[in-house]
């Protein structure tokens, strides 16, 4: 069970860091044996043919270890942003926090859950280096990152908070007390001042969503604490096997 008074970043990211760390190993992997090959080759041609043998080897590019590949290393961008999102987190006094939950008949997970006086708060880190920017009408804004239409960043937010809802629901909890969809970038930069509002979404970074969870409202610390063991019972961590 979570403490709710003391929140702790421990697993923030667990499970991209899993990822990062198989496919690193399986890239490894395969560095080694290319590596094996290339240097049996180049004994192979050198004992068979001793002087152009030699030339060959000498004027063939050796095998080199590659570094991670974009989507290996996005995943451990993510994992550190996630990281870093929790910490700023586990300064706020007052909030229950729960980090890397697993969806219920899902593979996908929710990077954090908050619980502060004025609601639950579902955020979804994104660990992208963009300009992060708004286009349309009011009402109908779309969400841009470097110029590119990202509203399905959106739509996936607000599908996460509706899981949530639907498990307070099945829990019985009618405290009416709201759920926030919540995307947080790391690492952005902002043609627009966050935090803003896109429907039902907060947009953010890690400094202004310290300001948004620990808002006053209504909710007693008591019913903080109980909503923190509600979730954290209802929506364990995302278990994710290193091998």
């Amino acid at each position: 069970m979570a403490d709710a008074m003391y929140p702790s970043p421990v697993g923030a990211g667990a499970s991209a860091r899993a990822i990062y760390e198989r496919r690193r190993r399986s890239e490894t992997e395969a560095d080694r044996r290319r590596l094996d090959l290339d240097r049996q080759w180049r004994a192979m041609v050198r004992a068979a043919h001793p002087v152009r043998g030699r030339l060959a080897s000498a004027l063939v590019p050796r095998a080199a270890a590659s570094p991670a590949s974009p989507d290996t290393e996005a995943w451990g961008i993510g994992a550190d942003g996630e990281r870093l999102v929790a910490e700023a987190l586990a300064r706020c006094p007052g909030i229950g926090t729960l980090h890397d939950r697993a969806v219920p008949g899902s593979r996908s997970n929710i990077d954090h859950l908050v619980v502060g006086r004025s609601g639950v708060f579902v955020i979804d880190t994104k660990a992208y280096r963009v300009d992060i920017g708004l286009s349309g009408r009011w009402g109908e804004e779309m969400l841009r990152c470097s110029g590119r239409d990202r509203s399905d960043l959106l739509r996936a937010a607000e599908a996460q908070a509706r899981t949530v809802r639907a498990v307070l629901a099945d829990a019985g909890w009618y405290g009416g007390d709201p759920v926030v969809p919540v995307l947080c970038f790391v690492g952005s930069s902002w043609l627009v001042r966050p935090p803003v509002t896109v429907g039902e979404v907060v947009i953010c970074s890690p400094e202004t969503l310290v300001g948004l969870v620990r808002a006053r409202g209504s909710i007693p610390r008591d019913e903080v604490a109980a909503l923190t063991t509600l979730l954290d019972e209802a929506l364990p961590p995302r278990l994710i096997s290193r091998r």
